[in-house]
């Protein structure tokens, strides 16, 4: 094991490529305003070396790796560190980019979308099983699949919206026909037993 440590510190390390399209990609997402995160089972150490010897670092706002003590080393604990130095950006906001379980399921865990890739080390259709936002075949479409979920989530939103003024609507007609009851003579008992937009059904006794 020493050995091995050894050369991959050295010369392992970097016996890697990077996919099609990652760095083009990557200043795509820049340009169009995503703030850019690694989020790795590898050391967060190693991470930065991978990334600075591609000569990719300087176009990430933040690594976060796991930690050689244990203390973050699962996909879940490495996203939560993530949620914890990004905490001003609320979690409907992020996503996940990954090509195992291990990414889809951590990001399940904290209740933020992931998208896969089909190239990666992961069963495609498990991954499409246990439902990822979108499934992209190559980095090219990925710009487009986070434009359509980013579009996605806010009509989501605004019907939220739209609810929430609808409701306070509502009890402001519920408050008003109240107190045009209370204004009724006391022989005469009444209440409001269903109310929505555009009827009032008021029960009298």
């Amino acid at each position: 094991m020493q050995k091995y440590r050894e050369r991959y510190n050295k010369t392992g390390i970097f016996e890697c490529k990077l996919y099609p399209g990652v760095e083009k990609c990557i200043r795509t997402l820049k340009e169009q305003g995503y703030r850019i995160g690694m989020a790795s089972s590898k050391p967060e150490v190693s991470c930065r070396r991978i990334l600075e010897h591609f000569g990719i670092l300087p176009l990430f706002d933040d690594v976060v790796g796991a930690t050689f003590d244990g203390t973050r080393d699962k996909k879940s604990e490495i996203l939560k560190e993530v949620m914890h130095r990004w905490s001003h950006i609320p979690k409907s906001e992020m996503c996940l980019i990954g090509d195992t379980m291990f990414d889809v399921n951590g990001a399940k865990e904290l209740g933020i979308f992931c998208i896969a890739v089909s190239y990666g080390f992961g069963d495609v259709e498990e991954m499409k099983a246990a439902g990822v936002a979108g499934m992209c075949d190559s980095l090219e479409q990925l710009p487009e699949l986070l434009r359509k979920l980013h579009t996605s989530e806010c009509e989501l939103k605004g019907r939220f919206n739209v609810f929430d003024e609808l409701k306070k609507y509502e009890d402001l007609i519920e408050g008003h026909v109240q107190n045009e009851i209370n204004k009724v003579d006391s022989d005469i008992k009444a209440s409001i037993s269903y109310i929505d937009l555009g009827r009032i059904q008021i029960d009298y006794k």
